[in-house]
């Protein structure tokens, strides 16, 4: 399962006019926190284009010990 955080999906970005070493990257920052925010297991992208992130992706994993239920 992979959410993008505050973004527009794979086609768009998650913030336009966030530029990494400004600023502005605030914003970013804090879509990073809320994607790492009760995350276990799985990993958050940053896809960064033109020294502007546009995009944040997590994927989240859920692992199931023996005799763990699923549901």
């Amino acid at each position: 399962m992979a959410d993008d955080i505050g973004g527009q999906g794979a086609s768009g970005g998650a913030a336009p006019g966030l530029r990494v070493g400004s600023e502005s990257l605030d914003p970013a920052l804090k879509y990073v926190q809320q994607a790492l925010a009760g995350l276990q297991f799985g990993l958050v992208s940053i896809i960064v284009q033109d020294g502007i992130v546009v995009q944040v992706e997590r994927t989240e994993r859920k692992r199931f010990r023996k005799g763990e239920h699923r549901s």
